[in-house]
């Protein structure tokens, strides 16, 4: 089977294209973005749980920080990279697509 030289051209160019800078205006759509994905998720979350900790589980104060802080350090963590892997897989349409355009 024969590669064309079309296409491995446009393989070269991906390649070795290079990243495009993470500008302001990118870098402020995915702070505002993951920062709104967070507070529609965290604020519910956390009154969820001070009511369950407290109120029905009748856990102390300590108990209730330990268990809420690995949560929520846990959910941002797999939260943000999500979003992060979201954009960069945008970005990386953004590339080939110039790639193929020059």
């Amino acid at each position: 089977m024969q590669i064309s030289p079309k296409f491995i051209d446009f393989v070269e160019k991906v390649v070795s294209y290079a990243p495009v800078e993470h500008d302001t205006k990118m870098a402020m759509t995915e702070a505002i973005i993951d920062t709104s994905v967070a507070a529609v998720i965290n604020i519910p979350l956390n009154f969820l749980m001070v009511w369950m900790f407290i109120d029905v589980l009748v856990l102390g104060s300590t108990w209730t920080s330990v268990i809420m802080t690995t949560t929520f350090t846990i959910y941002a963590v797999i939260r943000k990279t999500r979003v992060r892997m979201f954009f960069y897989k945008s970005n990386l349409k953004k590339q080939a697509k110039k790639a193929l355009t020059t």
